[in-house]
Parts: C-alpha cells; structure tokens; sequence
C-alpha cells in the first residue's frame, strides 16, 4: 500500500473517528461480491462504512488521546457510522446477522462515551434516545416503587393497630 493511499485512509478514519456514532467490527474474508452487496443494503439507509487495517484505526485513536476502546482490534476492520447512533446500530445488527461468519462487533461510540460490545449488543433493540430514556426510567423507578412499598408498610401496619385499638376504646 502506497503511502498516499495509506493518509487518504488515515484522514478518513479521522473524520470517522470524530463523528458522533460509529460502530468498529472485526470483518473475516471478504470477496468483492460481499462489498458490493454491504454497498448496496448500506447507502440507501444512509450509512457509511470504512475498511481499515487495525494498526490505522489504533494509531488514529491514540493520536485523538482517546481511551476505553477495545484492545481486540486485530486483523481488518470495519468502521460503519453515521448521523444516528440507533439506526446505526439496528442496521449493522441486521448486517451482522446476515453476514454472521463475515463480521464480529468491537466498538461503538455514542455521545462521546465509548461502548464495548456487549453493551452494544443490549442497545440493539432500543430504537431512539427516547426509547432508551423510558427503559432507564423505567429501571430507576422498579426498585422507588419496592422501596416505598417496604416504608409504607410499617406505617400501614401502625395506622390499623391504632385504629383497632381506638375502636375497641369505644
């Protein structure tokens, strides 16, 4: 690989690196058939992927001083971003699946926070930040309840004791 394209790759995942949602996979044997077809299922959705040796996309992120991303890069990857982070990552879910054999899922970045993939794997049914803000709501408020319930009963308990006992008084 000549040297101008070797900058041209590292400028681009640069820019990739950069955005606001990617998703890095590890990628097997691919032939030009395999690319032609990703090219054709990808664009119309909007997204946009990168073939990279693992050595580049390391040495971009240790150049942006960037910590926490997977020390499993190894072999080529591929970087596939775009605009929205959840339509990012149910397209290269479905992507993966369909290609199984193909790719194996590394990294995300998503609001700055890098995202190692089994936790990228959880995000993958969630459909917009809104969905995933219920899901946290909903998380925070199932052990409120419980623990309201647990205080409450005590006082409930007392409130009938001492109603029993003023109605026996009377």
């Amino acid at each position: 690989m000549d040297r101008l394209c070797k900058a041209e790759i590292l400028t681009k995942l640069r820019v990739v690196f950069s955005s606001k949602a990617f998703i890095i996979t590890r990628i097997g044997v691919v032939d030009v058939e395999d690319i032609t077809n990703m090219k054709k299922q990808l664009l119309p959705l909007g997204l946009r992927f990168v073939f990279a040796k693992n050595n580049f996309a390391k040495l971009v992120l240790n150049e942006m001083g960037v910590e926490g991303y997977s020390s499993s890069f190894q072999g080529k990857i591929v970087v596939f971003y775009a605009e929205d982070f959840f339509s990012l990552l149910s397209s290269v879910k479905d992507l993966t699946g369909q290609y199984k054999s193909l790719f194996e899922l590394l990294d995300a970045r998503f609001i700055d926070e890098y995202i190692d993939s089994k936790l990228l794997i959880r995000f993958a049914d969630v459909s917009s930040v809104k969905d995933l803000q219920v899901q946290l709501v909903k998380s925070i408020l199932h052990p409120v309840k419980s623990m309201i319930k647990a205080l409450n009963f005590p006082a409930v308990k007392l409130t009938r004791a001492l109603k029993a006992v003023s109605e026996n008084k009377s």
